[in-house]
């Protein structure tokens, strides 16, 4: 609800929305819903460009970007879509000519949808990014033309609600405080004090936000066969840990990178996965790389890794500020 209300923040950076869900979960009507509510004038949903090109002409062609069952994005796509969350130009030579140029601009709100939940995995798009799960819609299901019927009779009062909500928020947003740790803060900001004229509580915006976040890395981590790995082993230590008597936050033992590697590769192996010969980590810097990949997700969940090179190698630090057994992870909790 809030993100739909951000939507109309057109002067700043904003957030992006990533619906993701199986078949059946509602993604697409209700991204279609979205994209009536915020900008009705757009030819949306639409399936994602595959060239920066194409991307940056549909971009520029209106306000809200709705692209639908999206299966993979482009590391030149992705990089792209993060310049439309601040505005971005992208220049190309015109068609028939040498040496002239045109440019495209464009600054947009975008939502994503798909079924897949590793198809958003380059860390900057994912910081710009709030995932939200769909479950799939078994009980009680009405035809999408009962739906769109209720919807345009509801569309009158949803517009009103959200530039009422607008109206009182920007007259507190002066007073409102700066959420820390945000990307985007204004948008954030913004967030907090709808969600105190909708909650009189300014916390909901926040704690639902991290939430997202902690769910979508989490799903994100244990779906790929590397990390999934590494999060189990780190589950392991942090209860090790915890039976010794010590609290969150943990400090592992500082491991050199090649033991590290060694370590996981040996832990794999007791739970009947080879990660070297399916070429997920044949190397410590591949499993290196692999983990700086992931990092901006590791640190949602709690988990942060830092490296200190020394005559000897490279020294990897672990600390675990929060649980990471989604059990007893509050805002796991919540997001669930």
């Amino acid at each position: 609800l809030i993100i739909t209300i951000l939507c109309w923040f057109v002067k700043g950076s904003n957030y992006f929305l990533w619906l993701n869900g199986l078949n059946g979960s509602g993604k697409t009507l209700l991204t279609s819903f979205i994209n009536k509510i915020v900008d009705p004038t757009s030819a949306n949903p639409g399936t994602l460009p595959t060239s920066v090109r194409e991307l940056a002409v549909t971009l520029s062609a209106g306000y809200l970007a709705v692209f639908d069952n999206i299966t993979k994005i482009s590391d030149d796509v992705s990089d792209l879509l993060c310049q439309a969350a601040y505005g971005g130009t992208y220049t190309t030579r015109k068609l028939y000519t040498n040496k002239e140029t045109t440019c495209v601009r464009f600054h947009n709100v975008i939502i994503l949808n798909s079924i897949s939940e590793e198809v958003v995995k380059k860390p900057d798009l994912l910081q710009r990014i709030i995932p939200i799960k769909l479950n799939t819609i078994t009980d009680g299901r009405k035809s999408e033309q009962e739906l769109k019927v209720e919807f345009k009779l509801a569309l009158p009062a949803i517009l009103y609600g959200i530039f009422d909500t607008l109206r009182k928020a920007f007259k507190i947003l002066p007073e409102t405080k700066s959420p820390s740790n945000f990307r985007f803060i204004d948008a954030a900001r913004l967030g907090c004090a709808i969600s105190k004229i909708l909650w009189d509580d300014e916390n909901v915006f926040i704690n639902a936000f991290n939430a997202n976040m902690v769910l979508g890395s989490f799903e994100l981590l244990e779906n790929d066969a590397l990390t999934n790995i590494v999060l189990s082993w780190l589950r392991e230590q942090e209860s090790m840990q915890l039976k010794k008597g010590f609290s969150h936050p943990l400090t592992l033992p500082p491991i050199k990178a090649t033991t590290f590697h060694e370590t996981i590769v040996n832990f794999a192996k007791q739970n009947n996965v080879n990660i070297t010969t399916k070429g997920l980590a044949p190397d410590a810097t591949a499993f290196t790389k692999k983990l700086n990949t992931y990092s901006i997700n590791f640190n949602n969940i709690g988990v942060e890794f830092s490296r200190i090179h020394t005559n000897s190698g490279n020294i990897v630090n672990i600390t675990i500020k929060q649980s990471i057994n989604p059990v007893s992870n509050p805002l796991f909790k919540v997001a669930a």
